[in-house]
């Protein structure tokens, strides 16, 4: 439905242009007509040979079989934007097209889901900017969830020919096709890919930017000067041609390509990189150093591309979702090798062909084969929790629990399946001659070889029946769940023309629309605005975004300060706090009763506030008759880029609580007559991002251009070059020390015991001499991160919750764990837990023995709980601070004061 006004647009647009030209030739009538095509048929003929040319090249048909496998996979995944993560994949591309896009922009903050977001700076923009190329290549002509299954059909297909394209380049034609239909017909499992991961639950952008990956690391080989050393069987094919610099360019625009389609990349390269110069040193110890450095300058314009992204993302890591998971333990993760399952729901002769490809690999002691073991070990390994159990890399950067380790196996997988094709492809190389020989005869001509694979296959098929038909159940036949017919569909859609009209009928009024189902991980709702043209607040987790601050609970004094209007349900609601409109067949729509219109915000004082604009980053608000001490809170998610100005003066933002102590997620600046303005600005690590973004693109151009021997000629560049070449061997000394020393920290760093940060209350107690009970009884400290209560113990540890895995304090919930000490006060006391499927517990905050304070906590639908205390008017003096956990807060909670 959102789509109908561009088809409106195009119609009568293809209209007007035709009719125009119609009028243009009567008006010039049937002699230029005639001379027209005369002019275009001389320009046909002599364009003709050079188009036949290009025809017969071989890219040509097989972007036509793309193109046409594209187009026939979309009609099986008509509906798939109605699944899972597909529904909210299908959303932000909409949304990126119309509000990203229609402003001119890749990023930037929205309104559009729960208190805001920073679309496409946590989490990459890439894979709204893959389907919009689609919207854009269809004209726009198609509905959305047509354009999405055209873009997923897309990346199946890129995806297939990426694999295909990788593999075949290091062994061959045929070790592609095995390789490439392993991976298309992989079952998958959580977090390893294959078909349950990329169709079922919708996580393509994973493998979008995997395939972008192998791309990068086939030109990065290029470049590096490193060919696959082929046996004789192979050597008749014509060697590729050097091309370094095209080679560079290529790898530095997939590498960016990769990287703004998702984060996995980061990591992959973090590891291949330094296999593959590892592999090439072992075999060629002494490769040229030219080659080294045209690596890594490859590789760092590749990065510098995408470091516009790069460098505020890393930035502000610590607002990214805690969404982690722990590997297998070592000791499972060697069961799982001994038994053949290294991957989930895999077929164990391709983990048996894939240990064979890697002694293969390691006898032939090639560079590339030594490259494809070393990496395809090095994920099977990161796949366990070796990074945290063994050397503990979370002390010396905690953004590592943020990895999700079992996707390593989908990493792995890419270089697994090229050394099982090439070990099968090796087995029939060695079974053919042995059989030839045993016959008494010359060996058989291919046709032949194939023709007695078939007649045993036939013979055998009797026998092997069972097993071919598990086979088959299990690798091959890959279902595709349509929702679009389902009961609760057809009710949605009956919604969305309802709600759309009403959007339409208020177009000024800055309201969303709630959605909370039975089974809160369905995501099908969250591709109501795609038809609705409405922002959203779904309850429960929302899977397409990554900021931290996102509520997930459905508390009537939430949905207020969300600007709730209307609540949509698959159950009944008790309570006044809703008024029952209709229904839409099993769906009853709710209008909020505390909705009020044009409030997104609240002003602690007297006066009166008038909202002028709601622009996706600029929000003007009129502020008249304020009290003195009154301050206002905007109901907009806080981010380090936001700015707020009265009257052109700077004020100072703080976070702010919806309610309470509960969801410190908001902004709140001082108030005062005037305008008061927020805008969304860069800040230093957005403009650095884009100053280096801006040197590669030029760098970029020069080389594609082939202007960068002029470059090398400057005289700026000359005298650089001098400078550093007189003071070469200074430097790098100087630079071999730093590194050193930096490693040295590093491995004191991860050698050293736990500890607490500075700022943690309970260190604070520690050191001040402050009461620490758990259920009455005093807890004595065993060492910096535990103490013993009695039987009981409070320690610090890696725990997992309801979302993700966090370096956490936990305590058995046997009662009350109070915290008492005298100490001096900062502006915020902030506490945070994760209840991981507890019933609701209390948190209570005591200052010198008044309140400030008491929050019955929610349950494990939020995961990653964040409470704030106020105690800005005491900051900076000493004061008696108490607080009691109760119940689930006591399970991987953090009690932090914010000086």
């Amino acid at each position: 439905m959102a789509e109908q006004p561009h088809t409106q647009i195009l119609g009568p647009g293809f209209a007007l242009l035709i009719l125009s030209g119609l009028v243009v030739l009567g008006a010039r009538g049937r002699a230029s007509l005639a001379g027209a095509l005369a002019r275009l048929s001389n320009r046909v003929q002599a364009r003709a040979p050079r188009v036949l040319a290009l025809l017969r090249r071989r890219h040509v048909p097989v972007a036509v079989a793309a193109l046409g496998a594209t187009v026939w996979l979309s009609s099986a995944f008509h509906d798939i934007a109605y699944s899972h993560d597909h529904a909210e994949h299908c959303w932000k591309a909409f949304h990126f097209w119309h509000q990203l896009l229609g402003r001119g922009r890749l990023q930037g903050w929205t309104h559009f889901l729960a208190f805001g977001y920073p679309s496409g700076e946590l989490t990459p923009f890439g894979p709204e900017l893959w389907v919009a190329l689609f919207r854009l290549a269809t004209l726009g002509l198609l509905s959305w969830t047509r354009t999405y299954a055209l873009a997923f059909s897309g990346v199946v297909v890129f995806a297939i020919g990426g694999v295909y394209y990788f593999t075949r380049r290091f062994f061959g034609p045929a070790a592609g096709v095995i390789a490439a239909a392993v991976w298309a017909f992989d079952p998958g499992g959580w977090y390893q890919g294959g078909w349950f991961w990329l169709e079922w639950l919708g996580v393509w952008p994973v493998t979008l930017a995997m395939t972008f990956t192998l791309l990068a690391h086939l030109k990065l080989i290029d470049v590096l000067g490193v060919a696959p050393e082929r046996r004789s069987d192979r050597t008749s094919r014509t060697p590729r041609p050097s091309r370094p610099r095209r080679d560079a360019l290529w790898a530095a625009f997939f590498m960016l390509a990769s990287l703004v389609v998702h984060q996995l990349p980061i990591v992959v390269y973090a590891v291949t990189l330094p296999c593959l110069l590892l592999a090439t040193w072992l075999r060629e110890p002494r490769f040229p150093t030219a080659r080294w450095i045209a690596c890594g300058a490859t590789v760092a314009l590749g990065v510098g591309l995408a470091a516009f992204y790069l460098l505020p993302m890393f930035a502000r890591n610590e607002l990214s979702q805690d969404l982690g998971v722990r590997g297998f333990a070592l000791d499972e993760l060697g069961r799982r090798l001994v038994e053949m399952r290294v991957f989930d729901a895999g077929w164990a002769p391709i983990a048996v062909l894939g240990f064979l490809g890697c002694v293969r690999a390691i006898r032939a002691r090639t560079t590339v084969g030594l490259f494809f073991v070393l990496t395809s070990a090095v994920f099977v390994l990161l796949s366990s929790d070796i990074l945290v159990s063994i050397f503990h890399a979370e002390r010396l950067m905690p953004g590592i629990l943020k990895i999700e380790c079992p996707r390593m196996l989908l990493i792995a997988k890419l270089f697994w399946f090229p050394l099982a094709a090439e070990a099968a492809l090796g087995a029939l190389r060695a079974i053919t001659p042995v059989a030839s020989d045993a016959a008494g005869g010359p060996p058989a001509a291919p046709a032949q070889q194939l023709v007695a694979v078939l007649m045993v296959a036939a013979l055998g098929a009797p026998v092997a029946r069972s097993a071919a038909l598990h086979l088959y159940n299990t690798q091959v036949d890959h279902s595709v769940e349509h929702r679009a017919d389902t009961p609760l569909a057809r009710d949605l859609r009956a919604f969305f023309q309802w709600s759309l009209a009403e959007r339409r009928a208020h177009q000024d009024e800055p309201y969303r629309i709630a959605y909370t189902l039975t089974d809160q991980h369905d995501h099908i709702v969250s591709i109501a605005p795609v038809f609705n043209q409405t922002p959203l607040y779904k309850v429960g987790y929302t899977s397409a975004q990554q900021f931290r601050d996102f509520p997930m609970s459905g508390r009537p004094e939430l949905f207020a300060a969300l600007s709730v209007k209307y609540l949509l349900s698959d159950h009944d609601l008790p309570g006044t706090d809703f008024v029952r409109v209709r229904d839409f067949g099993q769906l009853r729509l709710y209008r909020l009763a505390g909705y009020r219109e044009r409030h997104p915000f609240t002003l602690l004082g007297a006066g009166r506030v008038e909202l002028l604009e709601m622009a996706p980053e600029r929000i003007r608000l009129r502020l008249q008759g304020i009290s003195a001490g009154a301050r206002l809170k905007l109901h907009v998610a806080r981010f380090p880029r936001w700015q707020a100005t009265l009257d052109g003066r700077a004020l100072a933002i703080a976070p702010a609580t919806v309610q309470g102590m509960e969801y410190p997620l908001l902004m709140e600046v001082p108030a005062a007559d005037g305008e008061l303005v927020f805008r969304y600005v860069r800040r230093a690590p957005d403009w650095a991002g884009v100053a280096v973004t801006v040197i590669a693109l030029a760098l970029f151009g020069l080389l594609a251009s082939g202007r960068i021997g002029w470059l090398q000629r400057h005289p700026c560049i000359l005298a650089a070059c001098s400078l550093i070449a007189r003071n070469a061997t200074r430097g790098a000394a100087l630079a071999g020390v730093a590194v050193l020393i930096a490693a040295g920290a590093a491995v004191a760093r991860l050698a050293a015991p736990p500890r607490l940060p500075r700022d943690h209350l309970l260190a604070i107690a520690s050191a001040r001499g402050g009461q620490l009970t758990l259920a009455g009884l005093p807890c004595v400290a065993g060492g910096v991160t535990h103490w013993q209560c009695g039987p009981h113990r409070l320690e610090q540890e890696i725990r997992s919750g309801s979302y993700g895995a966090h370096l956490c304090l936990t305590a058995p919930q046997v009662g009350p764990l109070v915290v008492s000490v005298r100490t001096r006060l900062g502006r915020y006391l902030q506490t945070s837990f994760d209840p991981s499927g507890s019933p609701p517990g209390r948190v209570r905050v005591w200052l010198d023995g008044a309140s400030l304070g008491d929050e019955v906590t929610q349950g494990p639908e939020q995961g990653l709980q964040f409470l704030q205390a106020d105690t800005r008017a005491r900051a900076g003096a000493t004061g008696d601070l108490r607080v009691e956990l109760e119940g689930p807060p006591l399970h991987c909670f953090d009690l932090r004061l914010i000086r």
